[in-house]
């Protein structure tokens, strides 16, 4: 009797540690993406800040094209906030499910 009980916890403690890798498999994931989007924001940001200081020029005795720069910064700076209704819609309508994706055979 002892065997099966010693068999038994360590079937339950193989299936929780399947679903605790699960869980931190997926955390790590959405950390990873999150990393790498902050990275391109960073990268794509030091071409488009040399482009908006040739365009908006900027200096100590001229400050006439500081409004428009920075109207235009800010409007750039609220590009990635439309993206937010997509992302909520598509967090609402749920995982796509791998049954739901693969199409069905004819009969």
């Amino acid at each position: 009797m002892r065997t099966k009980a010693a068999y038994l916890a360590a079937m339950l403690l193989v299936a929780i540690g399947y679903m605790v890798q699960d869980v931190v498999a997926d955390a790590l994931t959405m950390f990873a993406i999150t990393a790498s989007l902050m990275n391109l924001a960073l990268l794509a940001s030091q071409p488009f800040t040399r482009y908006l200081n040739e365009g908006f020029a900027v200096s100590q005795h001229d400050y006439g094209n500081l409004g428009r720069l920075m109207v235009t910064a800010g409007a750039i700076g609220l590009v990635p906030l439309r993206a937010l209704p997509l992302l909520w819609r598509e967090e609402r309508a749920g995982p796509i499910t791998a049954a739901a994706s693969t199409p069905q055979p004819a009969s």
